[in-house]
């Protein structure tokens, strides 16, 4: 007994905070204003995912009545209103204006629904429509994410050298672990049956306290994230891009044969690739071509993406300034990296450790050792 009064009093502080924290995270998106209408919705779903947390208290308030159960899963059919606008937020993210706002709304719509029925007519079989309705969208809709970030990623290498701020993995990464969260407590409640015992045993306790904790720490990732996040489309440098010449096809295979034999050369010794905005649009206009003759001599040429190949040469920049560096155990990374074009360390990071398979701090030491058998 003593034992659950401190998991419960545990949930309740955390759940507070918790729920304070979704708020704080609501009012930084505000402040930092709505460039997206994902920032709008995710602004929204965290002031409903707070009230869900508040609703803890309310639970505890009503344990010890007659309707205990009721009320716990009333609250709990709410939950799965907000898991949907979750859904809804993520949908908007990944596929920006594709839908409409009215549209994307039925789907919550369908759970709010279900806690008017359940508060109507205290039926479980609602509350095990909500699961079963929830995994499915949930499971179906991680597999439709994978693919589309997936392809969205592989949008982005074909025409920006920098990822940070439009890459959109960390949803992802996000998803997985809210995805075992939610698939560890669906298992115990199944297995337990909770939904026809008191709500406070030990075993939901802890698991509502290990979800409050994820939960927190999740929603000021995605936050901070999503105040970053930028959308790409073909459109973004569409200025830069200027319409080429009509020309006879003759001219044409004439004009793309000498960009690909001369185009390396160009874009090195001309330090194109110190532009930490380079995209496919702009650099085919300093080289006096379009996207296509570029795009098709990286793919088929290099067979490469753009993302790599502009990275490439960066790379080689870098390696070129720490060969010349007489004391690496100063190296000042920030410094270099950002003088050879790249936007962040991240980014460096993840090209480096592409090309040589280990940190860049394994290969300066063995930079170093080779430098001092040299003298």
């Amino acid at each position: 007994m003593i034992q659950t009064n401190f998991y419960v009093l545990t949930l309740c502080f955390l759940s507070g905070i918790t729920a304070c924290l979704m708020l704080l995270c609501h009012f930084m998106l505000k402040m930092n204003g709505y460039k997206y209408r994902f920032q709008k919705i995710l602004s929204v779903v965290l002031c409903c995912h707070a009230l869900a947390f508040f609703n803890n208290y309310f639970v505890m308030l009503f344990n010890k009545s007659d309707n205990a159960d009721f009320i716990n899963t009333l609250f709990l059919t709410y939950d799965f209103c907000v898991s949907s606008l979750w859904i809804v937020f993520i949908i908007d993210l990944i596929s920006p204006k594709l839908y409409k706002l009215k549209h994307l709304l039925l789907i919550p719509c369908t759970f709010v629904l279900s806690v008017i029925v359940y508060a109507l007519t205290g039926s479980d079989y609602v509350y095990f429509f909500d699961i079963i309705l929830t995994c499915i969208l949930v499971v179906s809709f991680y597999f439709i994410l994978e693919v589309r970030v997936k392809r969205y990623t592989n949008m982005l290498k074909q025409n920006i050298s920098d990822l940070q701020y439009f890459d959109l993995r960390w949803v992802c990464v996000v998803l997985r672990i809210l995805l075992v969260m939610a698939g560890v407590w669906i298992v115990e409640s199944i297995v337990q049956k909770s939904w026809f015992s008191t709500y406070y045993n030990s075993n939901n306790l802890i698991i509502d306290i290990l979800w409050c904790l994820v939960a927190g720490i999740a929603s000021l990732y995605i936050t901070k994230s999503a105040m970053k996040q930028q959308i790409y489309t073909t459109n973004n440098d569409s200025k830069e891009q200027t319409k080429p010449k009509s020309c006879s096809l003759y001219e044409k295979a004439y004009h793309e044969k000498a960009i690909k034999k001369n185009i390396d050369e160009i874009v090195e010794s001309n330090k194109y690739f110190l532009n930490k905005d380079l995209s496919l649009n702009s650099l085919a206009s300093l080289l006096g071509t379009n996207r296509q003759y570029l795009s098709s001599y990286i793919k088929n040429v290099k067979h490469s993406t753009f993302y790599d190949y502009v990275n490439e040469f960066r790379l080689s920049s870098v390696l070129d300034k720490l060969n010349a560096t007489e004391n690496l155990q100063q190296v000042n990374w920030e410094e270099i990296i950002g003088s050879c074009g790249f936007n962040s360390y991240s980014t460096f990071l993840r090209v480096f450790k592409k090309h040589f398979k280990m940190l860049p701090s394994k290969y300066v030491k063995e930079l170093q050792k080779k430098k001092s058998a040299d003298n």
